[in-house]
This record gives structure tokens, C-alpha cells and sequence, in this order.
């Protein structure tokens, strides 16, 4: 999402201040510490069967409080046993018909059951200071981050020392406007890979552990998940060429790029609908252990959701797409059960750029594809983490309402127990497969914990290679004709069978 017509620069300036007249704005006058507080200002909501208490966190610059993140993005940064948020704030300024945003990244620390620090972890402003990411860069059990800053044409690294103290330095560059921001972890060593979109049409690939880039794409401009879609165990990337604001030239597709042991594959179209495509998100909403794929558009303010029919490459398949009653810009999804049903839900917010009617937060309840409204006061809303914010295992949102942070806490009358894990695609390169074995006779059933496609080997105790079977799933079943002693491999393990 970019400004560049001067003209609109003025305008979206005017905007921002005369339809955020009361907003609540504190400007933070010091680093690193903005404001401690425990707010007693709280609204109940009750949105579907769901409910929320939306309580006021901080607001520490006057133009934005954006949370364009990918992966987990609720998690205890100082090690104090309570989970923090991280996300991107910034003022505007127009000088001599340039438009800036001058910002930085700042963590909303909890102290204390409900009472967050918000504190800016860069000593330094960036000019739009946008997409963020969390990885732990050096394996030393302390969460880091790693951020986009549009304007700026930088992706930087934020290491953890503890205690919120972050040190700051540029790992890579941009085309010229880097936004969406996301982490592979390598499936090899020590390695994690940054992935980052360019507005400039333009996908990359930063390996941290190298410090060497690489352009996978020049397709894809905005909207970015990472996910291991076609289940062989690596992590491949969702990604589009639309832009959920430009009306001209914002048009474009859903791609998806496949990663394997030889590299990454061609580009293929996911989309067949030319528009202007924004967030992204990956869960298994049928529950066939096939991530599938939900994305959103600005052009008609609805939320599409692709089934993956698996395949390699998989094949997608648009199911339904609802209307949600809001004016879509930079608008995104994520995927969480909101409602503690057992399935994945899909949560939606509005944009950024001339959002001038309608609700700002909602979220859909799976298989009835019902739109329900969650804020219904018509705000800038870019991005929302969905996590656990207090000590239940509720899925939590939190959004800034153009600069103003605010939760949203699941109160849902639902036991823990019934809610879906919170993070249903974060399995990273290298996750442990463990496999069951059944013998019936002849017949042996592998069943393992996860989907994959992939081989089985099987050898003799010479190790003589005598049978390939290929698994596309989280079972196989087939049939050994002799009676012996044999080896199954997969991967890089391997398992007795013992056929009478």
C-alpha cells in the first residue's frame, strides 16, 4: 500500500484528522518508555457466539498503530512468563509535497496480569515502518523480530538481549517499498530465511545464516503466508500481485511458489479472478490435514476461501467467498477458532487507505460461512495478531484503531479444552515425523502424525533396496508379499518390520 499522488497526500492528511477528531492520541516523548497503564476502559461486544471485552491498550504516535505480521505474534519477548505484542506505529507528516510516515517498532510489554508498557525497541524513526515478523535469529531461547520499513527500502533485525532490550541493524534491502514480512526456518543446520514483498513486483528470500538474497519472483507485490502446502515436509509460500489500494494499477492474482530440496519452483496462479487481492492467510479449515488458502479484496469487500485439493502442486478450489459489509483498502485476514468450536474460523479487518464506511473488525464462522461483526465503529484497522493475550487458551485479537492499540479478550463461555490449537500451520522445516506401524499378516499400515508427500523405502536386512511406495497423506497402506525381517525408511529414519 503506497500514496503517491500528491494531491492525494493532502487530502488522506485532511481525512485522517477531521474523521479522528476525538480519537484518543498520546505522542510518545521519550525512548524507549511510552506509557504504563492498566485500563479500566472496557466494552463488552457480543458478536455471534462469540463475546469480547475490548479494553484500550496505548496509542504512542498520531497517524497509525499498524500489526502486518505473519506466523505467531503474541508471545512472551522478556521471559516474565506473560505474553507481549508486538507492532508498528507512526506519525505523518507532508513536507514540501512529500508524504512520510516517520515511525518505529514498539512492543506492548504486560507487566502484570493486564497491564502493559508500551515501549519503542528501535532508537531510531523509519520512514513507514510496516510488516513484522518473529524468529528466534541466534537460538538463544529470546524471541527477535524482523521488520519491514517501507519508505525507508530496508528490512531490519531486532536481536533480543532480554529484559526489552532490543539492538537494531539493516540485514537487506528492498526494490523500493517493502511491506509483508515472514520467516522459513531452513530445514538444514542453523539456518532461518526471511521471505518479504515488494510493491515494486517483486518476492524474496534473505538467508540469515549466509547473508545472501535471493529473488524468487516478480509476480507478487503484497499479501504474504508461508506454509507447507503441498505436504513434503517444506515450507512454501502464498503470496499476490494486488494491492488492496491502488485503483488503477492495484489489480492483480494469488500465486503460489513451491519449495523443495532443488530449489523453488515456477510461479503458479491460484486465482483466477483478477482483483485487487490483499491478506493472506493458510489453515486447514475442512480438517483433511491440507493447509488451505483464505484471502481477501478491496475491490469488493469480500473474503475468499480455496480448498486444497492437494497434488503437486496442489490444486485449489474457490468454495465461497462472503460479503462483509465493510470497506476493504490493505485489508486482512487471519485464521483462529474464534467461537472454541473444534475449526478454524477466519478473522477479517478493514484497511488502511480512505476506509470510510462500515465495520472494521469481524470474523466468519466456518462451514456456515456466517459474517460476523466484531467492531462496529468504522476505523483504520491494518492487520490484527489473534492470540492468547491472558492465561486462558481463548484466541485473543488485537488491532489498532488507526493509531489507538486495543484488545479484544475472548470471554467466550466456552471451556479451553474445546478451542483449537491457536497456530494450526506453524510447523517449521525439520518437524519431528513419528510414524505408527501396523502388521496384519502381510498387509502393513504406516500411520504418522502429520501429512506429508513423500517415499517410503523399504530394504531388506542387506540392505538391499526392494520397494518404493509413495505417501501423499498420514497413512499407507501396502502390502510386503514374503515373510522376513525389513527396513522401512523415511526421510532420515528408519523402522523394523517384521513380517510372519
Amino acid at each position: 500500500m503506497r500514496i503517491s499522488n500528491k494531491i492525494y497526500s493532502l487530502f488522506f492528511v485532511w481525512l485522517l484528522l477531521f474523521s479522528n477528531a476525538n480519537a484518543k492520541i498520546s505522542i510518545s516523548p521519550n525512548y524507549p518508555f511510552f506509557n504504563s497503564m492498566k485500563s479500566d476502559s472496557q466494552q463488552f461486544i457480543i458478536s455471534g457466539n462469540a463475546t469480547f471485552n475490548k479494553v484500550f491498550v496505548c496509542a504512542p504516535r498520531e497517524a497509525y498503530a499498524w500489526i502486518v505480521n505473519s506466523g505467531i505474534s503474541i508471545v512472551d519477548f522478556n521471559k516474565n512468563g506473560l505474553n507481549d505484542i508486538p507492532f508498528t506505529a507512526a506519525d505523518d507528516t507532508v513536507i514540501y509535497w512529500s508524504y512520510s510516515w516517520p515511525g518505529r517498532v514498539y512492543i506492548a510489554s504486560q507487566t502484570s496480569p493486564g497491564s502493559f508498557q508500551c515501549i519503542a525497541i528501535t532508537n531510531s524513526d523509519k520512514d513507514t515502518p510496516y510488516g513484522i515478523t518473529i524468529l528466534d535469529y541466534d537460538f538463544d531461547g529470546y524471541l527477535d523480530l524482523v521488520y519491514a520499513s517501507a519508505r525507508s527500502n530496508g528490512i531490519y533485525r531486532l536481536k533480543n538481549w532480554g529484559s526489552n532490550f532490543f539492538s537494531e541493524s539493516q540485514i537487506t534491502q528492498g526494490a523500493g517499498f517493502p511491506n509483508h514480512v515472514a520467516v522459513r526456518k531452513l530445514n538444514v543446520g542453523y539456518g532461518i530465511a526471511v521471505l518479504y514483498t515488494d510493491e515494486n513486483f517483486r518476492l524474496y528470500e534473505y538467508n540469515l545464516s549466509t547473508n545472501s538474497i535471493n529473488t524468487l519472483n516478480t509476480s507478487c507485490r503484497e499479501g504474504l503466508a508461508v506454509g507447507d502446502i503441498n505436504g513434503d515436509g517444506l515450507q512454501d509460500v502464498v503470496c499476490g500481485s494486488g494491492s488492496g489500494f491502488y485503483t488503477n494499477d492495484g489489480k492483480g492474482y494469488l500465486y503460489y511458489q513451491l519449495n523443495s530440496n532443488n530449489g523453488w519452483s515456477q510461479v503458479y496462479q491460484l486465482s483466477s479472478v483478477y482483483g485487487r487481492w490483499h491478506g493472506i492467510a493458510l489453515g486447514d479449515l475442512n480438517k483433511d490435514n491440507k493447509l488451505d488458502v483464505v484471502s481477501c479484496r478491496g475491490d469488493d469487500d469480500r473474503v475468499y476461501v480455496f480448498y486444497n485439493n492437494g497434488g503437486n502442486p496442489p490444486i485449489f478450489t474457490l468454495i465461497t467467498s462472503i460479503s462483509t459489509g465493510a470497506d476493504f483498502t490493505e485489508c486482512e485476514v487471519r485464521i483462529a477458532d474464534i467461537d472454541c468450536d473444534g475449526d478454524y474460523d477466519i478473522v477479517w479487518t478493514n484497511g488502511y487507505d480512505f476506509v470510510q464506511s462500515g465495520p472494521s473488525i469481524g470474523w466468519i464462522e466456518n462451514n456456515t460461512w456466517i459474517n460476523r461483526v466484531i467492531e462496529i465503529g468504522t476505523y483504520q484497522v491494518y492487520g490484527a495478531a489473534v492470540g492468547y493475550v491472558n492465561s486462558d487458551k481463548k484466541p485473543d485479537i488485537v488491532a489498532g484503531l488507526r493509531n489507538n492499540l486495543y484488545i479484544y479478550y475472548n470471554t467466550t463461555n466456552v471451556s479451553d479444552a474445546s478451542c483449537a490449537p491457536i497456530t494450526p500451520v506453524d510447523i517449521p522445516e525439520g518437524f519431528e515425523i513419528n510414524a505408527e506401524i501396523e502388521v496384519k499378516g502381510k498387509e502393513i499400515k504406516f500411520i504418522l502424525n502429520r501429512n506429508i508427500n513423500d517415499k517410503l523405502d523399504i530394504f531388506d536386512v542387506s540392505g538391499k533396496k526392494l520397494w518404493t511406495y509413495y505417501i501423499n497423506g498420514q497413512q499407507l497402506i501396502f502390502r510386503i508379499p514374503n515373510s522376513g525381517v525389513y527396513i522401512v525408511r523415511l526421510r532420515d529414519k528408519s523402522y523394523k518390520v517384521v513380517v510372519k
